[in-house]
């Protein structure tokens, strides 16, 4: 599936739960999981946007925010392509409530993609929580199973040849060192007169 489908149908498919639960008011919880919104202040610089005024849609009709110019002028990078449109004479709002991993495309999923499948191979108490990407440095939150707060945080280089195996070996040499630091911390804790010696 490509970037462009898979988000287009990710904001369906929040769109359609919405909808679903503003049909039973009743449930302040399902009003409160509301997650996709349509926010009517001014966007920003990559910011996934629609378009409100166009009568035709086009393949910048939902699209990610390159420049606003004022005036109801735009240029904005299509989902797929990143090729870039000029809009005149239109009104766009931001696309709220998706996360950023469902914005991702190209090689930014693609790294993400690796990095799940990286944590999959691991140890299977260790998780995955979070990545974020900032230009060619990623870092990566891992946590243990059954509880939500990051254990481990592993910031590292990556480019478009980054493999499954070399991440594999990133983290495990990662939990590998934690690991061992925890071992020393304990022994420095029981002190000299505690330790056995065999």
């Amino acid at each position: 599936m490509d970037d462009r489908t898979r988000i287009l149908m990710e904001i369906v498919r929040q769109a359609y739960s919405n909808h679903i639960t503003v049909m039973c008011p009743r449930n302040e919880s399902l009003l409160s999981r509301m997650k996709l919104k349509f926010d009517d202040g001014e966007p920003k610089k990559g910011d996934l946007v629609l378009a409100v005024t166009s009568i035709t849609p086009n393949p910048w009709f939902i699209g990610f925010l390159e420049e606003a110019k004022g005036n109801g002028n735009w240029i904005i990078r299509d989902i797929a392509t990143n090729q870039l449109c000029n809009y005149s004479n239109e009104s766009f709002v931001k696309i709220s409530g998706l996360h950023k991993t469902q914005l991702w495309c190209g090689h930014e999923r693609e790294l993400y993609r690796k990095v799940r499948k990286a944590i999959g191979k691991l140890d299977y108490s260790t998780r995955y929580k979070d990545l974020d990407i900032n230009g060619k440095e990623a870092t990566v939150r891992l946590r243990d199973i059954f509880k939500n707060e990051s254990k481990y945080i592993i910031t590292f280089h990556w480019n478009t040849k980054t493999t499954i195996k070399s991440l594999v070996r990133l983290f495990q040499a990662y939990l590998d060192k934690a690991k061992e630091i925890k071992e020393y911390q304990n022994e420095a804790l029981l002190g000299d007169d505690q330790r056995t010696v065999s």
